[in-house]
């Protein structure tokens, strides 16, 4: 099992929308989102020497956080995903090692709806991340 202890939060991003042609009042609307309890369980399998594949199944929470001028907002959701990569461990002395490692990442779509208009939704899909670690490791 893997656990983030730190949230993982994306960028605010700002909309500006008018509310008509002859009006021109401006609606601004800011959103941003966190990744919550980011939780991944794995597999290692050992190909040769100290390299090693890894696979694994992501869960985790997502919260959103906006400030909508045209009314309404967006509830919190989950996605699952997937890893996969590989990487290297070298045992250095009783039965502490020494892992590196590569893992690249991909999660479910999401789409969540706006609770003041059910025709506006706003949908996530394609996300992917990478990562890089180097981690000391104790077997038991």
């Amino acid at each position: 099992m893997d656990y983030h202890l730190s949230d993982i939060v994306t960028p605010e991003a700002t909309n500006v929308q008018w509310t008509s042609d002859t009006d021109l009042t401006a609606l601004t609307n800011t959103v941003k989102a966190t990744f919550e309890n980011h939780t991944t369980a794995y597999i290692s399998m050992p190909i040769w020497g100290g390299l090693y594949a890894k696979v694994s199944g992501i869960y985790v929470d997502i919260k959103t956080q906006e400030n909508l001028a045209t009314g309404g907002d967006y509830g919190d959701t989950d996605t699952t995903g997937f890893t996969a990569g590989l990487g290297f461990q070298h045992e250095v002395q009783d039965g502490v090692s020494v892992r590196g490692e590569v893992l690249g990442a991909r999660y479910g779509d999401v789409t969540v709806n706006n609770s003041k208009n059910a025709t506006t939704s706003v949908v996530i899909t394609e996300m992917m991340g990478a990562s890089a670690r180097i981690s000391v490791v104790k077997t038991f």
